[in-house]
């Protein structure tokens, strides 16, 4: 029951650095490496945009927080074990649940890629023969929206977060196309539990820099936040009912952020800040 509760505790996302008592500033990046958005910016309020950032150099290389060059023997960024470890999640089975993963565009390579990230880690295969791995668009078919390589590194990221937090956990993709129809918030829409999010501090992740090509690089932003919180809950076990009041009612699995600042929000402002 503890380690359910202890699950359970992280319910929404916020940029945070991957420390059990800090938020790390994405200012700290040195300056031959800065986070580059892999996503074009949207062009409207009506079209949607990805929040992943990647690590690279001036060049628009992959590159680690000191600008060493990643390749696939030199790899940077957070692994599975240290998700795990970060968030006392190892040891836990999902129990066959399975998280959803929702983007736009089609990714035609989302498979290959996630095979060699589970093959690099030591993580079991997870793919569509075995049933670990769907694969649809918007209306449960197969047919794939165009591609497009910024929200291909997206998914990339989210395929991996999901298995470095969960590698029990079964996953469906869902690519869809960009339509006019945008969630709109009209209520609170701030987050309190937050997860690993700054580039600096972010996940090693396979993803392709081309349709036909993938790499290594080091990925953050709100967009890790989100699988990893996502696959918390899917070890919980606690996947029913109104999800966000879980947190509130077990506010001792959390660990309290005491000092720093995400870049907006600091710790005196927040007395109430938790990842």
């Amino acid at each position: 029951m503890r380690k359910q509760l202890l699950a359970v505790a992280l319910a929404a996302t916020a940029t945070t650095g991957l420390a059990a008592t800090a938020a790390t500033s994405a200012s700290a990046v040195p300056p031959r490496a800065h986070a580059a958005r892999v996503c074009s910016a949207p062009t409207s309020p009506t079209v949607a945009a990805c929040d992943a950032l990647k690590l690279v150099d001036d060049h628009g290389t992959p590159v680690s927080p000191s600008g060493r060059t990643v390749t696939p023997a030199a790899i940077s960024g957070k692994t599975p074990a240290d998700i795990q470890a970060a968030y006392k999640l190892t040891g836990l089975s999902s129990g066959g649940r399975t998280v959803a993963i929702v983007d736009a565009c089609g990714y035609t390579k989302a498979e290959q890629d996630l095979g060699v990230y589970r093959s690099q880690f030591g993580l079991s295969a997870c793919t569509t023969a075995n049933g670990c791995l769907r694969i649809m668009n918007q209306t449960g078919g197969t047919s794939l929206p165009r591609y497009d390589n910024g929200w291909a590194q997206e998914q990339a990221l989210d395929l991996d977060a999901v298995s470095a937090a969960c590698p029990s956990c079964r996953i469906v993709a869902a690519p869809s196309g960009q339509t006019s129809a945008m969630t709109s918030c009209s209520g609170r829409a701030i987050a309190d539990v937050s997860a690993v999010a700054d580039p600096n501090t972010g996940l090693a992740v396979y993803a392709p820099s081309t349709k036909s090509t993938s790499g290594w690089a080091q990925y953050g932003g709100t967009s890790l936040s989100s699988p990893i919180v996502a696959s918390v809950y899917a070890l919980s076990g606690n996947t029913a009912g109104y999800a966000n009041t879980l947190p509130y009612a077990n506010t001792g699995g959390l660990f309290d952020v005491t000092s720093g600042s995400n870049g907006s929000c600091t710790r005196g402002a927040s007395p109430s800040m938790r990842r």
